[in-house]
């Protein structure tokens, strides 16, 4: 099976060396390597800006309408 996230050694040995060590649980090691995975992975893009700043303007501007 393969895994959905792939890190590089030096950083599994890290993640591996906290959780042994006990300073981290399971739960944030996971979560600090989605994390990481996350940041490399998705750069902001000028239309996800766009996006963005179109649905703020839109929750702004719903004339009193609830969702």
């Amino acid at each position: 099976m393969k895994t959905l996230i792939e890190l590089s050694q030096a950083q599994a040995e890290a993640l591996e060396h906290y959780c042994q060590s006990g300073h981290l649980t399971p739960a944030e090691v996971v979560s600090l390597a989605l994390a990481q995975f996350l940041s490399q992975a998705v750069k902001p893009t000028r239309s996800l800006q766009q996006h963005r700043a179109f649905g703020h303007w839109q929750s702004k501007h719903q004339d009193g309408r609830q969702t």
